[in-house]
């Protein structure tokens, strides 16, 4: 009989010790699940103020490269107005033709600026464009549709950006070839062309540029789709 006793109470302390390590188990469990819903929290907060930070950043870029393009584009306006205006009475007919073609020079020479300008700033546009990209494919893997759609927008506003860009890139080099019928001697004419043929290549590299981040931005839109 006392054996009998004893194998109950040692079934029933198996039984207690089963229930103890159930419950052991299952707060051990609950407490990780918590800790990993904070973490998912704490990453989307971080995402999301990184993402605040993306767009600021990006809305003064673009400010400083369009007053920037813009100061250009007055400065070729000024030169080839001269050279329409003849250069101003100097009183000396050589003198005048030498204005002319330093005007029309300067011209060729300010587009060109600007269009290279303006392909820097499509390059820029575009890496943004790339980033904002992989950001919305690691939230997209995370599950973290929120961050995705963010990231997706930043990536589209870099490629408007950047087909900015191309577009003022495309309109220098238009303002450099207009420059060249200004010059009166021939090799006047042969340095407008050549400012000419550096703006149009620019401006080339920009469009391509500019396809490329719309790339990345049709990526980042299926990302978070």
């Amino acid at each position: 009989m006392n054996t009998h006793l004893r194998d109950f109470q040692s079934v029933g302390s198996m039984k207690h010790r089963q229930h103890g390590m159930a419950l052991v188990i299952g707060l051990v469990m609950t407490t990780a699940a918590a800790l990993v819903g904070v973490t998912a929290m704490n990453e989307s907060g971080a995402q999301i103020r990184a993402s605040q930070n993306f767009s600021k950043r990006a809305d003064a870029d673009l400010s400083k490269i369009a007053g920037a393009l813009q100061a250009k584009a007055d400065a070729a306006a000024e030169a080839l107005d001269d050279v329409v205006g003849g250069g101003g009475d100097t009183g000396n007919a050589n003198a005048g033709d030498d204005s002319a073609e330093s005007s029309a020079s300067d011209a060729a020479s300010a587009a060109k600026a600007e269009a290279q300008a303006a392909k820097a700033a499509a390059k820029s546009a575009k890496n943004d464009a790339a980033k904002a990209a992989r950001a919305a494919k690691k939230a997209a893997k995370k599950g973290d549709s929120a961050a995705a759609v963010t990231a997706a927008e930043e990536a589209q506003a870099a490629a408007d950006q950047a087909a900015a860009s191309a577009e003022a890139a495309q309109a220098a080099a238009d303002a450099a070839k207009a420059a060249i019928s200004q010059a009166s001697s021939k090799a006047e004419k042969k340095a407008a062309k050549k400012s000419a043929s550096k703006a149009q290549k620019a401006a080339n590299q920009a469009q391509t540029l500019a396809k490329q981040a719309q790339r990345q931005a049709n990526k980042a839109a299926s990302y978070a789709s």
